[in-house]
């Protein structure tokens, strides 16, 4: 998804919530190694095309609008 440009910012939110279910997890389990660090730095990117792709999300068309 988040290569077709139009749905960049759906695949990115889903990516983005997938990947802080298993921060969560990796926390609750006590689990600090690679898939640890490569969950979070792939939550951060995803984090990064939400924030790019904002306006073409619903819930946060709003708050693109404002800036």
């Amino acid at each position: 998804m988040l290569l077709i440009p139009r749905f960049s910012a759906w695949g990115a939110a889903i990516t983005l919530s997938t990947m802080l279910g298993a921060i969560a997890a990796q926390l609750y389990l006590g689990l600090f190694d690679a898939l640890f660090i490569m969950a979070v730095v792939t939550a951060a990117a995803s984090a990064i095309l939400v924030w790019m792709y904002r306006h073409q999300l619903p819930i946060l068309k709003e708050l693109g609008a404002k800036n």
